[in-house]
């Protein structure tokens, strides 16, 4: 799924950031045509796709976690039908917590005098425009569910991992040394 999810999000990228300057540049009407449209949809599953990718590597480094440090009762947790709902609920939480991105940018049809006739063009919405708007998503959400909730998981998760590796490696050579001394 993790795979699928960083396949799709550059598909998406491509959309968002390579397609619009190869339109830009060429003389195509076709391509500055819909490029807007491309975009327009490629913008909100990207950004989907990206919170998904990350969630999914907080779930694995979770499930690798609890497969070091917890092994007997891991058996319950990290078996097949929870990690199911687990991948389905990041999927589900990306796909709700991007909702209003889909608001966001919008495209209307305007008179082109490049191509003598009607092209569609990408705007941004009046949502998108509003200043509270931005500082509440972009800054402050965005900043909390893309970086610091991830970023301290997953810190938290392999320093504990790393701990647990330390503890049973010392353990192993002390077990190994008391074989030796007793031969």
């Amino acid at each position: 799924v993790l795979s699928i999810s960083d396949l799709l999000l550059l598909v998406c990228n491509f959309f968002m950031l390579i397609f619009p300057v190869i339109a830009s540049m060429s003389n195509n009407y076709l391509l500055h045509d819909y490029y807007p449209v491309l975009l327009w949809f490629a913008y909100p599953v990207g950004l989907s796709t990206q919170t998904c990718g990350v969630y999914l590597t907080v779930l694995v480094s979770v499930h690798r976690y609890l497969g070091v440090c917890h092994p007997f009762r891991a058996k319950r947790w990290v078996s097949g039908k929870p990690v199911k709902w687990a991948i389905i609920g990041s999927i589900v939480f990306s796909i709700v917590i991007n909702l209003h991105t889909w608001l966001e940018l919008d495209y209307r049809t305007c008179y082109s005098t490049s191509f003598h006739g009607p092209l569609r063009f990408i705007i941004l919405t009046p949502l998108r425009n509003n200043d509270m708007y931005n500082l509440i998503t972009k800054v402050f959400m965005y900043t909390l569910l893309m970086f610091v909730i991830p970023f301290m998981t997953l810190i938290i998760v392999n320093c504990r991992i790393v701990v647990a590796l330390k503890e049973s490696t010392r353990m192993r050579n002390g077990q190994s040394m008391k074989k030796n001394t007793q031969s």
